[in-house]
């Protein structure tokens, strides 16, 4: 097996494992980035921003890690049930947006306009307005996030690090013939 040479160091502390997670990190938020640009229109940009891979952390044999992102990127995610009603100003009822989303809103139990507030801003809307008409209809989903966080797209994390430990092994088995240690 051939030595990858990605997996040598770039001056960094990062063992070819770390390198190979931070690497896929990147490259998630990347995709998520993208998706949430396709799937959404016109936002302020601050869920797009808050995509940020945290430090990989080392406890014996595991390291761990996150991709961190505002809290909410769920609900924009996976859409939020609205509690219906009559629509006085248009007649019948309110239309129900995200019938499968496991988050709904609960009558009497408004959202704070304040979570609509730069959003409407953005788009020229009254953020009171927005507020009623998401809380009535829902939160359509996007998919922007479980459309990239895919089984295959974890397995090709999987991949990765099997090929960065093999790598490991090879460095590790290149470096002891090399400084005359192996028995």
């Amino acid at each position: 097996m051939a030595i990858d040479d990605s997996l040598f160091s770039d001056g960094s502390d990062l063992t070819p494992i770390e390198k190979a997670i931070l690497d896929w990190q990147n490259e998630t938020i990347a995709k998520i980035q993208e998706s949430l640009d396709n799937t959404t229109n016109g936002t302020s940009g601050m869920l797009r921003q808050s995509f940020v891979p945290s430090e990989i952390k080392r406890e014996g044999n595991t390291a761990t890690f996150e991709i961190i992102a505002e809290d909410y990127y769920k609900f924009v995610d996976e859409g939020v049930q609205g509690v219906g009603g009559e629509n006085k100003s248009k007649g019948g009822v309110f239309q129900n947006v995200a019938p499968n989303s496991p988050f709904s809103y609960k009558v009497g139990m408004k959202p704070s306009v304040k979570h609509f507030e730069l959003w409407s801003r953005v788009k020229g809307l009254n953020p009171f307005a927005v507020r009623e008409s998401v809380f009535r209809k829902g939160l359509t989903p996007s998919h922007f996030y479980s459309n990239v966080m895919t089984e295959e797209w974890i397995d090709e994390l999987s991949k990765r690090l099997e090929t960065a430990g093999a790598g490991t092994v090879e460095i590790i088995i290149k470096e002891s013939i090399e400084n005359g240690i192996n028995n």
